[in-house]
């Protein structure tokens, strides 16, 4: 792996927030990560760019379903895009990304990692 582009992570997120409370979410990422908020609704943290999305998968109906089964990850309320920052490397970036799935869980927040090196990152939907 060695194109920027194949490190970008989606991060899904079991949160109870609001489907419209995109900062409120944002806020608890940064304060999660030490990260800056800013003005568009992203955060930038010492190795990433977070920006907050709503799940369009997620349906209320759904939702139990999310609390019950292992692998439902794809009927959480939000996820994470993350994108590294370009002047960081790459190990610094999975590093950091490993530090925000613990200090999620330390939460109480599941979260499942989507992307091409989630091996690297010790999580997977099977763990949630």
């Amino acid at each position: 792996m060695s194109s920027y582009d194949e490190f970008y992570c989606q991060i899904y997120i079991d949160v109870e927030f609001d489907k419209h409370a995109y900062g409120e979410v944002r806020d608890f990422v940064a304060d999660l990560t030490g990260g800056e908020k800013l003005p568009d609704g992203g955060c930038l943290t010492d190795f990433c760019l977070i920006n907050v999305d709503y799940n369009d998968n997620y349906n209320d109906k759904y939702s139990r379903w999310r609390k019950m089964f292992r692998g439902n990850f794809l009927y959480f309320k939000f996820y994470l895009e993350i994108d590294p920052l370009p002047e960081l490397p790459l190990d610094e970036y999975i590093a950091g990304i490993k530090k925000l799935l613990a200090r999620l869980k330390a939460a109480g927040v599941r979260a499942v990692p989507v992307c091409d090196f989630e091996d690297e990152l010790g999580v997977s939907w099977r763990d949630v």
